[in-house]
């Protein structure tokens, strides 16, 4: 028996941004415990360098950086780690996978 990894459906987080549909694909382990430690650590300027890297990884194929990032506000940053997280949360406990 054998297992084709590339035969896993990969899922996406839509994120919209004036107008603009972006489907972002779901992170590595390696950057996820790089946002956690980010976070952990209240270093907010890593932490949007890391949101960057994150959201760049879309079918769009736009490039974010942590200077595209600077016009969201903190609450704007916070609510959109929030919400993709929450995602992340739903495809790890999805039983249909």
């Amino acid at each position: 028996m054998s297992f084709d990894i590339s035969s896993v459906r990969t899922r996406f987080f839509e994120l919209r941004i004036n107008e603009q549909l972006f489907e972002i694909e779901p992170p590595t382990k390696k950057m996820l415990s790089a946002i956690a430690e980010a976070q952990k650590s209240n270093d907010f300027d890593q932490l949007v360098e890391d949101l960057a890297v994150v959201l760049s990884k879309n079918k769009q194929n736009h490039t974010f950086t942590a200077k595209s990032l600077e016009n969201f506000t903190i609450d704007q940053i916070g609510m959109l780690i929030k919400a993709y997280f929450g995602w992340v949360r739903e495809v790890q406990t999805d039983p249909n996978l």
